[in-house]
């Protein structure tokens, strides 16, 4: 069995900063070009400082199984949407590798984190998606 985990990097909020914190995960099992199966596993974790006005969000990828290393193989296309400190309503894009750390300011309310999952190495032939999404909302 291999299995890989990739670190998620958030730093410290300073003291008497309130937080919103939101995780989720999900197992994939993902089929490769050698018809060999993987199981993977993507967490994405949520920090919306009400305080600072920020959100910091981090991802990680785990795989296990023949050939754990096709789960570390994969990109997210991270969207963030939420309502900034003037109430309009904001959508921020961003692609991320194996692993992810965004950072958006200026956020006030309504915060909901969507990574559409692509995993690189998977056959869509014997899959019926190379793809999986995960919803977080720290509010």
């Amino acid at each position: 069995m291999c299995r890989g985990v990739a670190p998620i990097l958030i730093g410290q909020q300073p003291a008497g900063a309130a937080e919103q914190h939101s995780n989720k995960s999900a197992e994939f099992s993902v089929g490769d070009y050698q018809d060999l199966w993987v199981d993977c596993g993507f967490s994405v974790l949520a920090t919306f400082d009400t305080t600072a006005k920020t959100l910091d969000v981090g991802s990680t990828f785990s795989g296990s199984g023949a050939l754990g290393q096709e789960c570390l193989d994969a990109s997210s296309d991270f969207i963030i949407d939420y309502r900034d400190t003037h109430g309009n309503a904001q959508r921020f894009e961003a692609l991320a590798n194996s692993t992810g750390h965004i950072k958006a300011t200026n956020v006030a309310s309504n915060v909901k984190v969507t990574p559409h999952v692509m995993y690189e190495r998977c056959n869509p032939d014997t899959n019926p998606t190379c793809t999986g999404t995960v919803v977080t909302a720290p509010n």
